[in-house]
């Protein structure tokens, strides 16, 4: 990634911090900072990084506008859209979900108004999008009462819904509870595993909530990473490249021509649906938003309104 060191400066005095001095520090001739991935530094498959960690850069979108493309390019991120819930999907064949996915619909909407009514509150979306997640990671009633400013009781009220509406969902991630218990190997799709040898009472909890989210984030991994290895060649031809990698999404770095950028806004993120449905016969697909511009903190929703900017 591109690092703007005029723009990093500025930055500075406001943020009070040696992050940005750090990043100014690592950059090379042409004002890049080039990050070491690891195949193997996540027990889900996930790339690592480091020196520096790309991937874990403070959603603050003042840090994030430090990044961007070089002179004379945009940035482009493509981000596969509730990917983990489409690999629980995937894994567990749940109707309601695959009902929610092959209608494109918004999950977070379709929860809260399965467990509220129709006519939810903003608060009761923002519940159920906690809860979407929160069971996925084996979060429990009292992180999700906090999380949520409601009573542990209405939290554990709101689980048992959520349970009870996605039976098939909620059998999958007891079953990979309960494999921990009888030690077995867990394996994903594309053959890898992880296991889990000493299992002491004090880390079972832990261990099972690892079990449930293992095979969800690996895959989603997997379908991101073949996806970038697949459209590189054709990406060098449009003068573009990968530049970074974040679990579920594709930064890519193009020319800032007009024509380019809506071609690849388009194709890229068609690109990471293509992936999965090489892979599996599904009865939904996985679907990427993209957006672009110059600075990675500050990307547009359109190729339009991107140029737009840069005026």
């Amino acid at each position: 990634l591109f690092v703007n060191k005029l723009l990093a400066l500025r930055k500075l005095k406001k943020l009070h911090s040696t992050y940005v001095l750090s990043l100014l520090d690592k950059r090379d001739g042409a004002g890049r900072i080039h990050t070491t991935y690891s195949l193997h530094g996540t027990t889900t498959g996930r790339l690592a990084s480091k020196n520096p960690n790309l991937q874990n850069i403070p959603r603050d979108k003042t840090i994030k506008t430090l990044f961007g493309a070089a002179p004379g390019h945009l940035i482009l991120e493509c981000d596969y859209k509730s990917a983990e819930l489409r690999a629980l999907a995937m894994y567990s064949q749940d109707p309601f979900l695959i009902r929610v996915f092959c209608n494109n619909f918004d999950m977070h909407d379709e929860t809260a108004a399965a467990m509220f009514g129709k006519d939810f509150t903003p608060e009761q979306r923002m519940q159920a999008k906690m809860i979407n997640f929160g069971i996925m990671y084996g979060r429990g009633p009292k992180t999700i009462s906090e999380a949520c400013n409601i009573s542990v009781q209405e939290a554990q009220e709101s689980i048992n819904k959520w349970l009870a509406r996605m039976p098939a969902a909620a059998a999958y991630l007891k079953s990979r509870r309960e494999a921990i218990k009888s030690g077995c190997v867990l394996t994903t799709p594309f053959g890898r595993k992880r296991r889990f040898p000493y299992v002491t009472s004090q880390m079972l909890n832990t261990y099972q909530n690892e079990a449930c989210n293992f095979a969800i984030q690996s895959v989603a991994s997997d379908f991101t990473l073949l996806t970038g290895i697949r459209i590189q060649p054709q990406l060098k031809r449009f003068g573009a490249s990968i530049v970074n990698l974040v679990h579920d999404s594709l930064i890519v770095e193009l020319p800032k021509d007009r024509e380019i950028a809506e071609h690849l806004f388009k194709w890229v993120p068609e690109q990471m649906g293509v992936t999965p449905a090489q892979w599996f016969d599904l009865p939904f697909k996985f679907v990427a938003d993209a957006t672009i511009g110059t600075h990675w903190g500050r990307l547009y929703g359109s190729v339009a309104e991107a140029f737009e900017s840069c005026r």
